[in-house]
């Protein structure tokens, strides 16, 4: 069980993710799906359901484009998965009030995800958005 939540966790980041492939959603994660986003600036993103999901992952295609994925650690137990990635890509749209600069921005995260007959239930990510705030030029 836990090397294919290791497999869906990567499909995820470098299919659908980096790859922009929105139909993969469906195969991959539940309908009834809860995403929160912890930001390092003190917001939580709550996203209820597979089809909201994939909004947010199309807006997040207008935002950035070029999206690379890269793994640094992942540990797989029963039906749970901590992972720590970087994303990296071209800032080509409004995000954070802050109008397309054409930059490379990269920011980390670590997630924890819930896996139910393979598909991604639950997960419980922390962006460090700090860094990310200073590359577009509006750090705190």
């Amino acid at each position: 069980m836990s090397e294919q939540n290791k497999a869906a966790f990567r499909r995820m980041l470098h299919e659908v993710i980096a790859g922009g492939n929105l139909e993969l959603i469906d195969e991959l994660v539940m309908p009834d799906f809860v995403n929160y986003v912890y930001r390092s600036s003190g917001e939580i993103m709550k996203i209820v359901g597979s089809e909201a999901f994939r909004a947010a992952q199309a807006q997040m295609q207008t935002i950035f484009s070029n999206v690379t994925m890269e793994e640094f650690q992942m540990i797989a137990e029963g039906d749970h998965l901590v992972a720590h990635y970087r994303m990296r890509g071209v800032h080509i749209g409004a995000f954070l009030g802050v109008a397309a600069t054409g930059k490379t921005i990269h920011m980390d995260g670590m997630t924890i995800v819930r896996f139910v007959d393979g598909k991604f239930a639950e997960r419980r990510g922390v962006i460090d958005t700090i860094p990310l705030y200073k590359q577009l030029g509006i750090a705190p």
